[in-house]
C-alpha cells in the first residue's frame, strides 16, 4: 500500500514538471486574470459612462475643422464649424488662444480635451459632454471610426452616439457655419494676422435657438446659485451656462458655504440633476427643505476654471 501510494506520488510529481503540463497551467491561469480583467473594464465603463438617459448630447470633434455636434432624441443633428484662426478666452485663466491650438495644448499638459471643451463650454454657454479626437462626419462609416479615437467617453457613450447618429440621414442634419452664422467676426489678433473673434450676443442667441437642452425647459427645472467664492462673477457665469441648458434661474447669490469644486443639492432624484452635476463634475447630494428644487453651490476649483 505505501509502495502504491509512493508511486502515486511520484507520477504527481512528474505530471507537475511536465513542460505540457505547465504551459496549459500558464494558459488557464493567464485566461482568468484576462476574464477578471475585461469584466472589471465593462463594470468600470458602464458605471463612468457621461451619456445617461435621453437627454441632449453634445460633443466636439477636435480637428479639421473644431466642429461642435449637438443631437436630442427625436430631432435633427446641428452640427456647427468654427473657422481654426477664431480666438478664444480659455478655460483656467490660460488667456486668449487660437481655437486650433486648444486640443494640443491640453495633450502637453496631460489634459487631452479638457480645455477644449471647458473653453468651448464658457464660450458658447453650452454644457458639451465630450470630445473626439479627429473629425466626425455623419453616415455610418464616420460614426463607426468614433471607436478608434481618443476620447473621455467610454464604450458604453460611444455605443449610444453611434446608435443615435448612425439613424440620422442627410436631411436630418443641419450643418452650420460660425462665420455665416455671425457667431464669429474678422479680428486682427496678437500675432497680426487676420482671424476672427466671437461675438457675444450672437454667440447667446445661438445657445438659446439651437442648442438648448429642451429636457429641461419641459420639467422647468429651477436652479437657485450660490457662489461661496471670491470670484465675483463666478455666479453670474456658471448661470448663464445652466440658463442656456434650459433651466430656470431662481436667483443668484453669494454665500458661506464652502465647496472644494461643487455641489449640487437636489430635491428628489432628478436626472437633470446628474447630467448637470457630470458636467461640471459636482458632487450630489439629496436634501429636503430646499430654497429651489435645485442648489447648485460653487466652490473654488470650478471658479480657478472658468475664463478669467
Amino acid at each position: 500500500m505505501p509502495s502504491a501510494l509512493n508511486n502515486k506520488r511520484r507520477r504527481n510529481r512528474a505530471s507537475f514538471g511536465d513542460p505540457r503540463v505547465m504551459l496549459r497551467s500558464f494558459f488557464l491561469f493567464a485566461g482568468i486574470l484576462l476574464f477578471f480583467g475585461l469584466a472589471l473594464r465593462v463594470i468600470s465603463a458602464w458605471q463612468n459612462r457621461i451619456l445617461v438617459g435621453d437627454l441632449r448630447f453634445t460633443f466636439v470633434a477636435a480637428k479639421d475643422p473644431v466642429t461642435v455636434f449637438s443631437y436630442e432624441q427625436s430631432k435633427e443633428l446641428i452640427s456647427i464649424s468654427f473657422p481654426q484662426n477664431v480666438e478664444i478666452n480659455g478655460a483656467s485663466g490660460i488667456g486668449d488662444w487660437k481655437l486650433e491650438k486648444l486640443y494640443d495644448l491640453g495633450n502637453s499638459k496631460g489634459v487631452s480635451g479638457e480645455f477644449l471643451v471647458k473653453s468651448l463650454q464658457y464660450e458658447l454657454d453650452v454644457p458639451i459632454d465630450g470630445y473626439f479626437s479627429g473629425r466626425f462626419v455623419s453616415g455610418f462609416g464616420g460614426v463607426m471610426s468614433i471607436f478608434m479615437q481618443k476620447s473621455n467617453f467610454t464604450f458604453f457613450d460611444k455605443v449610444k452616439i453611434a446608435t443615435a447618429l448612425a439613424r440620422v440621414d442627410a436631411r436630418e442634419h443641419k450643418n452650420l457655419s460660425a462665420e455665416k452664422l455671425g457667431v464669429v467676426a474678422e479680428k486682427r489678433l496678437g500675432d497680426g494676422t487676420l482671424g476672427f473673434k466671437f461675438v457675444g450676443e450672437k454667440v447667446k442667441n445661438l445657445a438659446v435657438r439651437e442648442l438648448q437642452d429642451t429636457s429641461l425647459t419641459r420639467e422647468k427645472i429651477g436652479i437657485g446659485i450660490v457662489n461661496g467664492t471670491n470670484t465675483s462673477r463666478g455666479g453670474e457665469q456658471i448661470a448663464e451656462l445652466t440658463r442656456a441648458m434650459g433651466s430656470q434661474i431662481l436667483w443668484v447669490k453669494n454665500g458661506e458655504e464652502k465647496v472644494e469644486r461643487c455641489l449640487l443639492k437636489v430635491v428628489g432624484d432628478l436626472e437633470n440633476a446628474r447630467r448637470i452635476a457630470r458636467i461640471f463634475s459636482c458632487e450630489l447630494r439629496q436634501e429636503s427643505n430646499l430654497a429651489a428644487p435645485i442648489v447648485f453651490i460653487i466652490g473654488e476649483k470650478l471658479a480657478d476654471e472658468l475664463p478669467r
